[in-house]
């Protein structure tokens, strides 16, 4: 046996994994077999043992070899208190570990050398398991993200703390995206100036062209001082007083304290007795928009009371490891905050859209949500277009951007992801987007100095004539006739022949309504009638519909923040979107996750 600090100590990690792979050679020799995916799951779990077990030992051997006094950055010298026990999990398990604190006796600082060397945690997880969650939860929910990494490596979190640290390294992901913005557009606005000036020569610009599109994508999230229908439940269920006020916890570490939730209402019947043979249960029910667990399925009403009964028991929330005991903001992602979009009910409502704090209602969505805009942005070169099937097209290579509140910061990051893709260094930058107009000023106003040419989205004009017809015509058979000669004017590049259809066909109209959808469509197209050459567009090679832009709103936005009628607060959509985007940018996750890129 080595002495403690005697060099070769670490080989004694791999006493397990030798035990094993002796074990398996043993059996082959005798003849024995078994699967080679069972031989490799063994392998594998000695590997993860014999891993921790060389982590524990090489830190030890560092605490130990460590001298027992340090310089301090006061100029004093900070002398060993002894050796202190820490325990954190990593991939492959908890680790461990003892460590000196030392203490300065003229600054009264104390501090741990190991840590600071060593990169220690401060929590109860390595930040590997912490890349691997965050990799997992913006791509899946937090329960499957959770469900999966468990999985995968016999650890996981619990969902509470994915969800705070999604929200903590999403501002941190977002902050670093915003500073590289205004440091790349400060040093833009000098370059401009010095080529107005003289004392710089403007670059010279690449044969081809770059594209950027532009497109907005809606997400539901809560009404500023609103709280998800799981908080109000939780509330009821720990503050029985109906009268009381109760103060909801989502967003209190990074917004502060949320307004006080409206007083709810006392309920006259509840102090009544139910004589009907669900008897306590029906009692209860007549308490519902109260205290009731509103994630629970609804027993039939009674006669007495016309009230839903709880058949089923609130689940028992989660277990949080003690550094995620900390109020987190998050999207709400799971089934108790579900909704759905505005749309004629089928159904008469359920005692459920009664509860006070659903989202549910009897018209449709409920007061307390909103829909936000999300503005994306995609910019890459017209070399990385690529034809995959026929029909099917991808890209090579872009740049993600994406962003719910800030605007203006959109823009910037919008410049710098364009500089960055070289989109800005063609003879010719390509702008696609639908008829919003903010798009269309922004990005102009934006790119002024570019030679650049301004594209409809050919679907985007294609579905407002769709839309008038079928405001004009019901019979499929007419409204086909009358669109497809449309259609082929505006494939054709023809779009004033449409205009002057519009015209005579307005004579022969009377109803406001119609008269009001032609005069729309008409004022569309001459608003956009020079962004509309479609022809042209085909011959040189430029994209006119703006697949690119939507199969980004679903790859970036859609696939994880609009599933099942996801309801988010703000800083948690914000954090995922700027996370998500970081994950498919190329670089930018090596570079929240430097030790990512190590691997």
């Amino acid at each position: 046996m080595k002495r403690p600090n005697a060099a070769g100590t670490v080989l004694q990690a791999l006493e397990p994994l030798a035990k094993k792979m002796t074990e398996m050679e043993q059996l082959a020799l005798a003849g024995g077999a078994m699967s080679v995916v069972q031989m490799g799951a063994q392998l594998t779990e000695a590997s993860r043992e014999a891993s921790r077990r060389a982590v524990e030992l090489v830190l030890d051997q560092a605490a130990r070899s460590a001298p027992t006094s340090s310089a301090c950055a006061c100029g004093g010298r900070a002398e060993s208190q002894g050796f202190e026990a820490i325990s954190f999990i990593m991939r492959f398990g908890r680790v461990r570990v003892g460590r000196r604190r030392c203490r300065c006796d003229d600054c009264k600082r104390t501090g741990m050398p190991l840590d600071e060397a060593w990169s220690l945690p401060e929590g109860d997880y390595a930040d590997d398991v912490r890349e691997a969650t965050e990799r997992l939860a913006c791509r899946l929910g937090y329960g499957e993200a959770m469900e999966q990494l468990q999985a995968l490596w016999g650890i996981a979190p619990a969902a509470s703390t994915a969800q705070r640290w999604v929200v903590e390294d999403g501002q941190r992901a977002q902050q670093a995206v915003r500073s590289d913005a205004k440091q790349h557009w400060a040093g833009y606005e000098k370059q401009q100036e010095a080529i107005g000036m003289g004392d710089l020569r403007a670059l010279e610009r690449v044969a081809g062209f770059g594209v950027v599109e532009l497109d907005g994508v809606m997400v539901l999230t809560w009404k500023p001082g609103q709280e998800s229908r799981r908080s109000l439940a939780a509330n009821a269920n720990t503050d029985p007083a109906p009268e009381a006020n109760s103060e909801t916890s989502t967003s209190s570490a990074l917004s502060g304290p949320e307004p006080k939730a409206p007083e709810r209402p006392s309920n006259p019947a509840a102090a009544s007795p139910c004589s009907c043979e669900q008897g306590e249960s029906c009692r209860l029910a007549q308490a519902l928009p109260a205290n009731t667990n509103v994630d629970a399925p609804l027993k039939a009403p009674c006669e007495t009371t016309g009230s839903g009964v709880v058949s089923t028991p609130e689940p028992k929330a989660a277990e949080v490891p003690p550094k995620s005991t900390s109020a987190s903001v998050s999207g709400c992602d799971n089934a108790g905050c579900q909704t759905s979009p505005p749309a004629i009910r089928h159904q008469p409502p359920s005692t459920l859209s009664q509860v006070q704090g659903s989202p549910m209602g009897p018209t449709g969505r409920s007061a307390r949500i909103q829909g936000r805009e999300v503005c994306v942005g995609l910019a890459y070169l017209g070399e990385h277009m690529c034809e995959q099937s026929k029909g099917h097209g991808v890209l090579l290579e872009r740049r993600y951007v994406v962003t719910l509140n800030d605007r203006e910061s959109f823009w910037i990051q919008l410049h710098a992801a364009a500089t960055a893709q070289g989109v800005l260094n063609r003879k010719t930058l390509v702008r696609l987007s639908d008829g919003g107009q903010y798009f269309i000023e922004k990005s102009a106003e934006l790119f002024c100095d570019q030679p650049m040419v301004p594209i409809l989205d050919i679907q985007h004009a294609k579905q407002h004539v769709w839309e008038t017809g079928h405001d004009l015509l019901r019979p499929k058979k007419e409204l086909d006739a009358w669109v497809a000669p449309h259609l082929e004017h505006i494939k054709n590049g023809e779009a004033a022949a449409v205009i002057v259809d519009l015209a005579e066909e307005r004579k022969k109209r009377q109803n406001l309504e119609q008269l009001k959808s032609i005069d729309g469509l008409s004022g569309y197209l001459h608003r956009h009638l020079q962004m509309m050459d479609y022809p042209a567009y085909r011959a040189a090679g430029y994209p006119i519909a703006s697949a690119a832009i939507e199969s980004t709103n679903k790859r970036l936005v859609s696939r994880r923040c609009k599933q099942g009628g996801m309801i988010w607060s703000e800083p948690g959509l914000e954090a995922m979107l700027a996370l998500r985007a970081a994950a498919f940018n190329p670089g930018a996750w090596q570079r929240l996750w430097p030790h990512a890129a190590a691997a």
